[in-house]
């Protein structure tokens, strides 16, 4: 019964609580005009650094705890 309880512990009630969260937060906002937002006014070339930086970030650290 341990078995089961534990991960349910571990990993269910964070993620649920999570989606409580993101759904509370997110329940009165108009979807539409996020979308919008996201599409006109977002520039999605400042991922690629993010990115880039991200992946060196976890190779330089690989190679550090090798």
């Amino acid at each position: 019964m341990k078995k089961i309880i534990s991960p349910l512990l571990k990993y269910g009630i964070p993620v649920a609580l999570s989606v409580l969260l993101v759904w509370f937060f997110y329940k009165n906002m108009d979807m539409e005009a996020i979308k919008q937002s996201l599409r006109e006014d977002v520039n999605f070339w400042w991922f690629v650094p993010v990115i880039v930086v991200s992946i060196f970030s976890h190779v330089f650290r690989a190679c550090r705890w090798r």
